[in-house]
């Protein structure tokens, strides 16, 4: 009865958040590539880039729906999505590989990234891409906030134009922890040598964001049936010229952010 009893416990706080194990290093990376995909993003002169909390696939409606935000994704076109809030065999979205089975539905290659970790189930952040992965990374970030938080880090290859760095994060709602968490990520980005476009739900406004205020583009996507607030942001560390949208959904509880680059001048 003892063990039982103990079972539920754990199997509540799981599903409930409550136990936070991290695990910087269990990284997932799959591609579902195949060469027709590479060679119609060989010909683009711009990149399509999105970033988007998923909410574990809850919608403004409470229900669990994945093959929605498969639409969503599959509607906006984006060649590189930040995922923030995937899941990985947890209880309350029914044990289901949410990278995996996203990935699979739009034929892109996954990286998964979990901040933390419990058995065969955990939690955290996701990159899809159309283009090749040559190298990845997941680093916990400092702040001691109740919920460990990561920084996914990816290097592509994109056709004609060379290595990039893509960082997807979903930062803390604690004010203190989250104020550790941008001052590593200002540090971060600094000593970086190569091109890098840091995306994800930063829990805060622009205001509140330091220095990072001068590469940021922003537009309102929270809460998803009525946007007041710009939590969701996409940072560059290179002069481009930009066009920043979102796009209407109720698939989550944010709306998905997008940024076209024109990289023309950059090749």
């Amino acid at each position: 009865m003892k063990k039982i009893t103990l079972l539920l416990i754990i199997l509540i706080m799981l599903i409930t958040n409550l136990i936070y194990i991290n695990n910087n290093k269990n990284i997932e990376v799959y591609s579902n590539l195949n060469e027709d995909i590479l060679e119609i993003r060989e010909s683009n002169t711009s990149l399509k880039i999105m970033t988007y909390n998923i909410q574990h696939g809850v919608g403004m409606d409470n229900r669990l729906n994945l093959n929605r935000i498969s639409r969503v994704i599959n509607k906006g076109g984006a060649g590189i999505i930040g995922l923030n809030e995937v899941d990985k065999r947890m209880p309350r979205s029914l044990f289901i590989n949410q990278a995996k089975k996203i990935a699979g539905d739009l034929n892109m290659t996954y990286v998964f990234g979990p901040t933390f970790k419990l058995g065969l189930s955990s939690y955290g952040n996701a990159l899809l891409t159309v283009y090749p992965v040559l190298e990845v990374d997941n680093i916990i970030l400092p702040g001691n906030g109740r919920e460990p938080r990561g920084l996914l880090e990816a290097r592509l290859l994109i056709p004609g134009f060379g290595e990039m760095l893509v960082l997807t994060t979903h930062l803390s709602l604690q004010e203190e922890a989250r104020r550790s968490e941008i001052n590593f990520l200002l540090n971060y980005l600094e000593n970086l040598n190569k091109a890098a476009i840091l995306l994800g739900d930063f829990n805060t406004e622009l205001k509140d964001m330091g220095n990072f205020t001068a590469l940021s583009y922003q537009e309102k996507t929270y809460t998803a049936n009525r946007p007041g607030t710009g939590i969701d942001m996409i940072f560059v560390n290179f002069p481009a010229d930009y066009e920043l949208y979102t796009i209407m959904s109720d698939g989550s509880d944010h709306l998905p952010l997008f940024m076209n680059i024109d990289i023309r001048d950059l090749i």
